[in-house]
């Protein structure tokens, strides 16, 4: 399980704009620390939306999984976390069906 060792706050845009860059070609290890940075931040929007722990968890994991496989598919026009969030709301909505 990822857990937030580093805040997305003692991230800077441009650290975490190498991370993703690192990360699209293939850099797991980057990957792994985007992850770790939004994870916190993850959990709560799920926890938010679901309003239920165990839930979140697993909406959480829904959520990075998608990430793993759709880093791809993010583009710098947006901020990361924002995209990042919109996959968790999606993943607690599918859920929720």
């Amino acid at each position: 399980m990822i857990h937030a060792s580093e805040q997305t706050d003692t991230m800077t845009p441009e650290h975490e704009a190498a991370l993703v860059d690192r990360a699209q070609g293939g850099d797991h290890r980057a990957l792994d620390q985007l992850l770790e940075a939004h994870y916190q931040r993850m959990y709560y929007l799920a926890l938010k939306v679901t309003r239920n722990p165990t839930k979140a968890e697993d909406v959480t994991h829904d959520a990075c999984t998608q990430v793993l496989r759709r880093i791809g598919q993010f583009r710098s026009e947006a901020r990361f976390g924002s995209w990042v969030s919109r996959i968790v709301v999606n993943c607690a909505l599918l859920r929720h069906r």
